[in-house]
């Protein structure tokens, strides 16, 4: 038993006390001992002033005014005043009268449910797994991007089985405070928060969850500061004196994964995640031009096929060919994580360049070169915004 009257029972925190005499236990609905002791200590003080009967004492205000009275017969229903001052405070005097006997009636207290949350409610897991049946054709990237995000809330409240009605918003807030220190960008805290939104959204349609949406209206980032504060794109330069230099030559023997991951990013402008997912049979061969077929992707328009120049499949081939079935073990994180560090190495320490920023620069060569934007969006793998082209013509066959 901790300092205040509060208990751990099935993974969620209780208050029990007395008040006036009478039993009352409330669930603080959280495993999480420091947000319970804060939420006990406000539930105790609103009980407090609940049970406290006010007198006329307390509302001086209303019975005088600037040594003018009245005279208020409630029983009657007669009010005597000679100014329309004094009928106004008269007014306010009813007013207050009224309240009074509202906030002196015996407080109701909650009784424990009879149906537990704990053992009724959907968990985070069982969420995530009936959205996944539901949305069935979500590429498995995003599937991991969603699972991340609950496995992230579900660590940082140190319960794997919480059921989705125990999460409270002031919960919420305190994960994207941990995330932050933790020094997450805040893109990418609202990129967690996002995914967590979306499943709760879902569980309110499907009456899954009975509250409020907690997770809503809580991004950090604005669309515009989004927009000013998105990642830059490499200069030709940057991009020459990088794969150039002897740091990044001497990654082939070093680090191997590391070299070849930033080959490919080069050659096809890939997401990290989308690098580091690639399997050998991914990589196809027709009319003597090689390239990669993508089955797997974040959203709908980046399943793609991108053809892969000479120059740069010959310089991947051997590598590729030495591999049984997944090309990369390096996880897309610390592809990233490498990357920002390699440049840091050699001196290169231009603001938003990340390894995102050789993607951008794979896009903005193409515009430069003349390439479309249709086309473009089907190398890139983004979204097609025209309803004209995404809906009434053909994809753009590289092959003919």
């Amino acid at each position: 038993m901790l300092a205040l009257p509060i208990y751990l029972r099935g993974g969620s925190y209780y208050l029990h006390t007395r008040v006036g005499g009478r039993q009352f236990k409330k669930s603080l609905g959280t495993g999480y001992k420091k947000l319970a002791i804060l939420r006990a200590i406000q539930l105790l003080n609103s009980v407090a002033v609940m049970t406290q009967k006010p007198t006329l004492k307390d509302f001086p205000q209303v019975l005088t005014a600037q040594g003018k009275e009245y005279k208020l017969n409630v029983e009657r229903g007669v009010i005597e005043a000679d100014t329309p001052e004094e009928h106004q405070r008269a007014m306010e005097a009813l007013k207050a009268l009224k309240e009074l006997k509202a906030m002196s009636s015996s407080p109701q207290m909650t009784p424990i449910e009879q149906k537990e949350d704990d053992l009724l409610g959907l968990t985070l897991n069982e969420l995530v797994d009936n959205y996944f049946k539901i949305k069935s054709h979500l590429t498995l990237s995003t599937k991991l991007l969603y699972q991340r995000a609950v496995d992230d809330f579900s660590k940082f409240l140190k319960k794997k089985n919480i059921t989705i009605n125990r999460i409270q918003e002031s919960e919420v807030v305190l994960f994207q405070n941990h995330l932050a220190d933790k020094k997450l960008h805040p893109r990418t805290i609202d990129s967690k928060i996002k995914y967590l939104a979306i499943l709760f959204n879902f569980a309110i349609k499907q009456n899954y969850y009975r509250f409020k949406n907690p997770f809503s209206n809580k991004k950090i980032l604005t669309a515009k500061e989004n927009l000013k504060n998105g990642w830059e794109f490499f200069e030709k330069e940057e991009i020459t004196s990088f794969y150039k230099s002897e740091s990044f030559k001497n990654k082939k023997k070093e680090l191997p994964d590391y070299y070849y991951c930033l080959v490919l990013a080069l050659a096809t402008g890939l997401r990290a995640s989308e690098i580091t997912a690639v399997k050998k049979d991914d990589f196809k061969k027709i009319n003597d031009i090689n390239y990669l077929k993508l089955t797997d992707s974040k959203t709908s328009a980046g399943i793609r096929e991108i053809p892969i120049h000479s120059y740069f499949y010959e310089e991947l081939e051997q590598y590729i060919n030495s591999k049984k079935s997944k090309v990369f073990t390096i996880t897309s994180n610390n592809l990233s994580r490498y990357f920002t560090r390699h440049l840091e190495k050699i001196g290169v320490k231009r603001k938003k360049l990340v390894l995102h920023s050789i993607r951008k620069f794979v896009n903005n060569e193409l515009m430069m070169n003349g390439v479309n934007e249709e086309y473009r969006c089907q190398f890139i793998g983004h979204e097609i915004t025209s309803i004209n082209t995404a809906t009434y013509t053909k994809k753009y066959l590289w092959k003919n």
